[in-house]
């Protein structure tokens, strides 16, 4: 026991620990909730692994049982507080927890990124989306979309060009890209959110119509010149299309050509003339919004969002489908001056850590804690019960703003922290949503 055991019982904690910095039973509950996903993807690892003879799969299957199942930190008895810090977690891209952990923490890491972008850049949210794949097409599909933009961002940076299209213009500065697949019961629908770094004050105005503009016969919105442009070079390259001057122009400028010399390039070129026509008309779908003001955040949210519940339940055959292709995928990519950023930019925050280390002191100074293991039911139970309260080192920060603004600040003080609204840019989707920007299961970082 600590060292307060020895003191006399009534003696009443000089240190309160607000809400603010709890794990609350709510959040608790929400964990223990989404293990149902894992217990059913842990018995598709271990079916997949019986049919392909790989043991690795039955590692997974293992990992995914045991996610956050044990929590580990130091409990101060007196004060009926369990100080997290760290718990088991399997890293696996089909586990609901880890991807929400995994996005707090890109949140985290892109946050001085971002701040120190906008003072030279203006940020757009753009989204990409090519047509609908079959279950057993995705490898297929994500291939080509990735190549597709690969060359994008190759005409945006300057590393190549179209001739009489000038990319360079818009003064790419850095892209950073996640991969969405909507999952439906017989396709997969594959699309990119991203965050485009641009220069200032780009004067894109919107005042071109297609199908795009309409949902469900409903107008929703024009497109600029951009958007249009990258909407038809994301058709021709996701298909393969060469960039040639005849197509450039026919497709992408829409000027009048020879009829008969299109027809011998495509027949060259082994393209399909309607597809040509198709995409004169129009591509596949891009939006790009500005990012307004201090509203990144939100944005940045959106663009590796999950969905809160989880989603649906996939069924084996489309589990079977996705894991071999996201074995060793690049899911969430940096491009330009965001592409392999250097590992010091990925540091905890030092406010976050002084904020808690502020707590730890307070706590410390009634008792000293014991090292204790938890159960991850054993501490719902506990907080249902409300026999013991739950804090940990990511929700120090908060807390500790609250609990002195009203206070002269001393050297403890750390500057305070703005709060926004997180649904700004939330959208609605019935179908499973699988968000893909998680670790690998081999690369370890601690949550707290």
């Amino acid at each position: 026991m600590g060292k307060i055991a020895e003191q006399q019982p009534d003696l009443v904690a000089v240190f309160e620990v607000s809400p603010s910095i709890e794990i609350t039973s709510d959040e608790v509950d929400k964990l223990a909730h989404n293990t149902v996903f894992n217990d059913v993807y842990a018995e598709y690892y271990n079916q997949l692994a019986d049919e392909l003879g790989e043991e690795q799969y039955k590692k997974n299957a293992e990992r995914m049982l045991n996610c956050h199942q044990r929590w580990w930190g130091d409990h101060y008895e007196f004060q009926a507080i369990f100080d997290a810090r760290q718990f088991s977690l399997c890293h696996d891209r089909f586990c609901v927890n880890c991807q929400h952990l995994k996005q707090a923490a890109q949140m985290q890491r892109f946050t001085k990124i971002l701040d120190e972008t906008v003072k030279e850049h203006d940020l757009y949210m753009m989204t990409l989306t090519v047509p609908n794949c079959p279950i057993g097409g995705l490898k297929d599909s994500l291939e080509r979309f990735a190549l597709a933009f690969h060359n994008i961002m190759r005409y945006f940076a300057g590393n190549s060009v179209i001739a009489g299209i000038d990319f360079a213009s818009y003064g790419f500065f850095a892209c950073y890209r996640n991969i969405e697949i909507v999952v439906h019961p017989t396709c997969f629908h594959p699309h990119y959110h991203c965050i485009l770094a641009l220069k200032k004050d780009i004067d894109e105005k919107k005042l071109t119509t297609n199908d795009y503009s309409y949902s469900y016969g409903a107008y929703k919105r024009s497109f600029s010149s951009l958007e249009i442009l990258i909407q038809k070079v994301l058709a021709l390259k996701y298909n393969n299309i060469r960039l040639d001057k005849i197509v450039v122009d026919y497709v992408l400028k829409g000027i009048a050509v020879d009829k008969k010399k299109l027809k011998v390039w495509c027949e060259k070129y082994k393209v399909n003339m309607r597809m040509l026509n198709s995409f004169r008309r129009q591509g596949y779908s891009c939006v790009i919004d500005k990012i307004e003001g201090g509203l990144w955040h939100e944005v940045f949210k959106y663009v590796t969002k999950l969905n809160k519940d989880g989603g649906a339940i996939m069924s084996y055959y489309q589990f079977k489908a996705l894991v071999p292709v996201l074995k060793h995928m690049h899911i969430g990519q940096g491009y330009g001056a965001w592409y392999k950023l250097p590992k010091d930019e990925w540091e905890i925050d030092p406010d976050v850590l002084a904020a808690y280390e502020f707590v730890i002191r307070h706590l410390r100074e009634v008792e000293d804690p014991i090292p204790c293991t938890f159960e991850l039911l054993q501490l719902k139970d506990s907080l249902h019960k409300k026999s013991i309260k739950c804090i940990s080192r990511k929700k120090a920060y908060k807390f500790v703003q609250e609990w002195l603004k009203d206070r002269d600040l001393d050297s403890d003080a750390v500057s305070s922290v703005t709060e926004s609204n997180p649904d700004q840019f939330e959208e609605k989707h019935e179908q499973m949503r699988f968000d893909l920007d998680l670790v690998s299961i081999d690369d370890e970082w601690d949550p707290f």
